[in-house]
């Protein structure tokens, strides 16, 4: 068998963005893989910048959110899956992922589950750093791309493509159209800045990428060559 991989490369609210690693450990994994990497990853409420507004529950896939006597959010962690999706759709900060440094053991969980997925098997990943929105294409819903159109990018090394596409993005200007960044920083120059850092904050995908190099997955040194 051999692999090759298709990847729109994209933000993601809990490793960062969303990259060949992400498409391959969490998308090639068995909805108990799916749960299993997501287990450390449980939003909390900030009661005081919650406005009750109710999104959060009503999308919430699993039933786990309802407003309490006070119309604020409240999980019911024995239902809460950690996916996510209240953190994403919170306009208010309301939801917001735990203290725990989440973002890197889940980070850490794709690359294993990746490396499983491309165990004994050739492969090859391309990865499209076109139509960059913030949020993960999981969701019914998403905002503005955040930079321009960058390409198309290619290599055998998922951990090389990956760290390039990262990097492109880091170069990268913000896009001239409305979006999270442009509206959040409208006087700064954020060349040169770690744009996914900026849209999550609490994330860290670099320790994803330094776990896969680790375990022999590859390396961040790349060489990258335009045609």
């Amino acid at each position: 068998d051999i692999i090759i991989s298709m990847t729109h490369f994209k933000g993601h609210e809990q490793s960062g963005f969303g990259g060949t690693f992400k498409n391959l450990g969490m998308g090639a994994a068995s909805v108990a893989g799916k749960l299993e990497q997501h287990s450390d990853a449980q939003p909390v409420i900030d009661t005081e910048s919650c406005i009750g507004c109710n999104v959060c529950v009503k999308h919430c896939a699993h039933d786990a959110i309802h407003l309490n006597s006070k119309r604020k959010a409240e999980i019911d962690y024995n239902k809460c899956t950690g996916c996510g999706q209240c953190v994403a759709l919170c306009q208010y900060d309301g939801a917001v992922m735990g203290d725990s440094d989440t973002s890197e053991h889940l980070n850490c969980k794709i690359a294993e589950y990746t490396q499983a997925v491309l165990k004994d098997k050739p492969n090859f990943h391309v990865s499209f750093i076109m139509n960059v929105s913030p949020e993960c294409d999981c969701w019914g819903h998403n905002d503005t791309p955040v930079v321009p159109d960058l390409g198309i990018a290619a290599s055998f090394d998922p951990v090389a493509l990956d760290k390039a596409c990262a990097d492109m993005v880091t170069q990268a200007p913000v896009s001239r159209t409305d979006n999270v960044l442009s509206e959040k920083y409208p006087h700064e120059d954020l060349e040169g800045k770690d744009k996914f850092h900026l849209i999550h904050p609490d994330t860290n995908w670099l320790a994803g990428l330094k776990h896969a190099e680790k375990r022999g997955m590859g390396t961040m040194n790349y060489e990258l060559i335009s045609l």
